[in-house]
């Protein structure tokens, strides 16, 4: 608790779902350019949006199925985002 940041939110009062994070999209043809990836970089607000969730863990099958993509994950609870999960049980 001591030191953490706080979310303040998003000018006119926009909705959680407005964040980029939440917009993302793939191409569907997506692997075809993958062979040319070395790292995938992910972020997890996203997966807390229906549209971006579907990109995110067609990037975490490509990147396992390859055996040779490297695959950092940026782990981020905001309770703006979570609201349906209890904070205590995502810091677990």
């Amino acid at each position: 608790k001591h030191g953490d940041r706080s979310f303040a939110g998003f000018g006119d009062n926009l909705p959680s779902l407005a964040f980029a994070d939440c917009q993302n999209e793939l191409p569907e043809n997506i692997k075809k350019y993958s062979e040319h990836f070395d790292w995938c970089v992910q972020g997890t607000l996203g997966l807390a949006a229906p549209k971006s969730k579907n990109s995110h863990q067609r990037l975490a099958k490509i990147s396992l199925d390859s055996n040779r993509i490297i695959r950092l994950v940026d782990i981020n609870w905001r309770p703006v985002f979570w609201s349906h999960v209890k904070e205590d049980d995502a810091r677990k």
